[in-house]
């Protein structure tokens, strides 16, 4: 595949990603990179449902025939324009007997995250994927099912309060306090 195509059909959400793959090509450890891409993760899935909604279908009419009916998920697709993240959705929920929509949320988040995973090529870091990285990982996309659980038509909301954890070379120059 030649440098300049993307694994995304439209170059501007390739581009949301594009300088985070550079962050992490250069050496920027994923736990530095984490709060940027969870703030990109939201503005994504932000702009997938407003645009599912700009073209008349509600998020939670798909997650629920996605759950239900496979040919009313087919039909809502078609009303997204066969948007790319519909058609994602209509592929992770394929192979699952009835699920539940806390079941469909996960495999579509899941599914989000593996496209996006694959886009940023942290896989090809010397020394894998730090475990750290991938239980934040983990903790968003729960806290995100959490949130569609409780309406599915909104897109769940960043969090502000959330803290990097403490860098270790950081915490390793500075002398320990006294008990």
């Amino acid at each position: 595949m030649p440098e300049n195509e993307t694994l995304f059909p439209d170059a501007r959400t390739a581009s949301r990603w594009q300088p985070l793959r550079d962050r992490i090509a250069r050496g920027e450890s994923p736990d530095a990179v984490f709060p940027d891409l969870q703030e990109q993760f939201h503005r994504a899935l932000k702009r997938v449902f407003k645009l599912w909604k700009d073209r008349g279908v509600d998020p939670k009419d798909l997650f629920e025939a996605a759950q239900n009916d496979p040919a009313v998920l087919r039909d809502l697709i078609g009303q997204t324009w066969n948007d790319e993240f519909a058609r994602l959705l209509q592929d992770a929920t394929a192979g699952e007997t009835s699920p539940d929509l806390e079941g469909v949320l996960r495999c579509f988040l899941d599914s989000v995250w593996e496209q996006i995973r694959g886009h940023l090529q942290i896989d090809c870091l010397d020394g894998g994927v730090p475990d750290s990285f991938l239980n934040r990982i983990d903790q968003m996309l729960e806290r995100m099912i959490r949130s569609l659980l409780k309406n599915p038509s909104r897109p769940p909301r960043r969090p502000t309060n959330i803290k990097p954890p403490p860098d270790i070379d950081d915490m390793l120059g500075e002398s320990l306090p006294l008990a």
